[in-house]
């Protein structure tokens, strides 16, 4: 009735997906800024790059990013009858000549990222490079991109966490990304054959194990990976742990539908 001047701005960042992060802004008593990012698969990862950019220009000391899923009964519904996801009767196979389809997966992960003069040497690791893109087809091009802004070569980084879910074409479309910049030497490791396709929440859990890996040099293996697909680019996927050391891991998060995310992460405290 009486048009947008009658609706209190407070109410935007208190009610539908900003609800969660506003009640946990006010628990904490985070002053600096919230707000909560929808952009499918790839969430997990424009969350880091959105804190990342809040400590670069001072913003903030301090940032809690997290990304969360839960698949609601009609939200998998919608999901199996499009195809995308399995019945559960078969696993999921990331990589593998039999995979078929992912299997869904819910879970919550919460990072805190700080500013190198407010962290003090209490930080596992750096996030030393990040780009995001909605159109796939770009997926090499920003990941080089990002490289070169980071002065990194290809060689400079140790391994990668993928984003492969056991998803027949999804998977195809990583491999040959990955292979056409890393080629078949750095060990790749994909997460989601052991914890299914957690959609926005699987790259920050992603970089939970990337900074784990670094952490204790060990690089988790490929669950349900069993036999190399000859049609897919040849890539050191492996279904056993792989020792490191690792100085730097990248993350990456690829979607046909909602493009491409990326993080590189490197070992050590700041």
């Amino acid at each position: 009735m009486g048009g947008p001047n009658s609706v209190s701005p407070s109410r935007g960042p208190q009610t539908g997906y900003n609800a969660p992060a506003s009640q946990l802004a006010i628990h904490l008593g985070c002053e600096a800024a919230n707000i909560t990012l929808a952009g499918g698969p790839a969430a997990g990862l424009e969350v880091f790059a959105a804190a990342a950019d809040a400590l670069r220009e001072e913003r903030a000391k301090i940032a809690v990013a997290g990304a969360v899923e839960s698949i609601s009964y009609y939200g998998l519904t919608a999901l199996e009858s499009a195809g995308w996801t399995s019945d559960g009767a078969e696993p999921p196979r990331p990589f593998d000549l039999r995979r078929s389809r992912p299997a869904p997966g819910e879970a919550g992960v919460a990072i805190v990222l700080e500013h190198p003069r407010h962290a003090r040497g209490r930080t596992l690791a750096r996030l030393v490079a990040s780009a995001t893109c909605s159109d796939a087809t770009r997926a090499e091009s920003t990941l080089r991109a990002a490289l070169d802004q980071a002065g990194l070569r290809p060689a400079d980084v140790s391994a990668v966490v993928a984003s492969a879910s056991g998803h027949r074409e999804t998977d195809a479309l990583e491999a040959g990304l990955l292979a056409s910049v890393f080629g078949e030497g750095t060990p790749v490791a994909a997460i989601k054959g052991a914890v299914g396709e957690c959609l926005g929440a699987s790259p920050a859990l992603q970089c939970a194990v990337a900074v784990q890996a670094m952490t204790e040099g060990l690089l988790p293996g490929t669950t349900g990976f069993a036999e190399r697909d000859p049609g897919l680019p040849r890539l050191a996927v492996s279904a056993d742990p792989v020792r490191g050391p690792f100085d730097r891991i990248a993350v990456t998060a690829l979607d046909p539908e909602e493009g491409f995310a990326l993080a590189i992460l490197e070992r050590g405290a700041y």
